[in-house]
């Protein structure tokens, strides 16, 4: 290869190196631009949507509470209590 010919192949990769650069320091750019909008979006729907969800999420606590109370009675009436047990025994 001649030197001005390698002169000019590293002229074109170094001006090739250079756009690689450029193009993923904008890429980056981009990337922290909408994962910064993403997490914008998120605290904004959340915020609007707190008190719904807070709601939700009692109304469930308290319908889970509901069905743990209620099936806690239900075996409890089932179970025979201990103190007649033992009176069967005498």
């Amino acid at each position: 290869m001649e030197p001005q010919q390698l002169l000019e192949a590293q002229r074109v990769q170094a001006h090739n190196d250079a756009t690689v650069d450029i193009k993923g320091k904008c890429a980056k750019n981009i990337r922290s631009n909408t994962q910064s909008k993403l997490r914008k979006m998120q605290r904004s729907w959340l915020g609007n949507n707190f008190d719904e969800i807070q709601g939700f999420a009692v109304r469930i606590g308290l319908k889970n509470l509901h069905d743990s109370l209620r099936e806690s009675a239900a075996l409890s009436f089932r179970a025979p209590l201990p103190c007649f047990e033992q009176m069967d025994q005498h």
